[in-house]
């Protein structure tokens, strides 16, 4: 399962906006002595984010990519670079991810920070 975000990724890209199809997700559960812990399962219920392949996340920024002409990717082994110009604005913002837990993760943290600068530019 290590292609799938992790949970705090998994929730802040919820918290960012974004969906796609899933089958895992990371649920709130408790074990016979009442202790809280996130586990994957392949259901969903209300305390529960979506976990996301590394496969889904390269598909929607690969489509996001064709898709917007404000928007450059650069992948490489170790890290993502992202070039992003919204609107009007002349300077044109750009982010470094590198590869540090997760493909899925580093793939899922490039997405959370289009999606923001996206919402903090409209």
């Amino acid at each position: 399962m290590s292609d799938l975000t992790t949970r705090e990724v998994s929730q802040r890209l919820k918290e960012a906006g974004f969906s796609a199809n899933t089958i895992h997700n990371w649920v709130l559960v408790k074990d016979v002595n009442g202790v809280e812990d996130y586990e994957l399962k392949e259901w969903y219920n209300s305390d529960s984010s979506p976990a996301y392949s590394a496969s889904t996340l390269f598909e929607w920024l690969r489509a996001k990519y064709h898709s917007d002409p404000n928007l450059a990717l650069d992948i490489q082994a170790t890290e993502i670079t992202i070039w992003l110009n919204i609107g009007h604005n002349p300077d044109e913002e750009e982010k470094e991810f590198e590869y540090k837990t997760s493909l899925a993760d580093m793939l899922g943290e490039s997405i959370i920070w289009i999606l923001t600068q996206e919402k903090e530019n409209k």
